[in-house]
C-alpha cells in the first residue's frame, strides 16, 4: 500500500512540475511577439513618401472663396445700382426697356463669370505646379541612378542589420530562457529525488515496524 501511495505522490509533484514549465513558457510568448518588429526591410524611403504625398495634396481653395466674396459684393453693388430703375419699369422686358434690363444682366454676370474663372485658373494653376514640383524632384532622382540605389542598398543594410541584431538579440534571450527551464527542471528533479528517499524511507521504517 505504501508503494502505490509514493508512485502517485512522485506523478504529481511531476504533474506540477509541467504546468509550471508550460505557465512560465505561455507567460514568456506575449513578450516575445511584443519585441518582434513588423516593419518591411525593404519599405519605400523617406524621398518616395513626400513625392507621393506632395502629389496627392489638393491645391489650396482660397481663389474660390475669393471668387465668392467678391461674387455676392458685386451682386449687392449691381442691385444698388440697377434695382430702382428696373423696379420703376412696369414691363422690364418691353422694347424701350429691353436695352437697360439687357445692360443689367450682362453687367450682373460677366464679371462673375470672369471671376469664377480667373479662381478656376489659379486654382489649377496651383495644382499643375505641386505636379511639375514632384516631377522635377522624379527627374533629378533618375539622373543620378548610383546615388539613388546606393541610398536604398544603404537604408536596406541598415534595416538588414537591425533585423539580425534583433534575431541575435531573441537568440540570446531564448538561449538563457532555456537555461532558466533546465535550471527549473533539476531542481524539480531533485525534489522528486528527495520525494523518493524519503519514501523509501517509510517503506523501511513501516516494513521494520511489521517485521516486528
Amino acid at each position: 500500500m505504501a508503494k502505490p501511495t509514493a508512485d502517485k505522490a512522485a506523478n504529481t509533484e511531476k504533474q506540477q512540475a509541467r504546468e509550471t514549465a508550460s505557465a512560465k513558457s505561455r507567460q514568456q510568448k506575449p513578450a516575445r511577439r511584443k519585441g518582434l518588429r513588423v516593419r518591411p526591410a525593404n519599405q519605400n524611403d523617406a524621398m518616395a513618401a513626400a513625392l507621393i504625398a506632395r502629389m496627392r495634396r489638393r491645391p489650396s481653395t482660397a481663389p474660390f472663396w475669393f471668387a465668392f466674396a467678391t461674387s455676392l459684393f458685386w451682386v449687392f453693388a449691381i442691385a444698388a445700382i440697377y434695382g430702382p430703375t428696373i423696379a420703376a419699369m412696369s414691363n422690364p422686358v418691353a422694347p424701350q426697356n429691353l436695352p437697360t434690363t439687357a445692360t443689367a444682366l450682362i453687367a450682373l454676370f460677366l464679371p462673375i463669370f470672369l471671376v469664377w474663372s480667373t479662381a478656376y485658373l489659379l486654382w489649377r494653376a496651383q495644382h499643375m505646379r505641386q505636379v511639375s514640383e514632384a516631377l522635377v524632384h522624379t527627374a533629378l532622382r533618375l539622373v543620378q541612378p548610383d546615388q539613388t540605389v546606393n541610398d536604398g542598398l544603404t537604408t536596406v543594410a541598415r534595416r538588414v542589420r537591425g533585423e539580425i541584431d534583433h534575431l541575435v538579440g531573441g537568440m540570446e534571450q531564448a538561449i538563457k530562457r532555456a537555461g532558466e527551464l533546465e535550471a527549473v527542471v533539476h531542481k524539480e528533479m531533485a525534489s522528486l529525488e528527495r520525494a523518493f528517499g524519503a519514501n523509501e524511507e517509510r517503506i523501511r521504517t513501516l516494513l521494520a515496524g511489521l517485521e516486528h
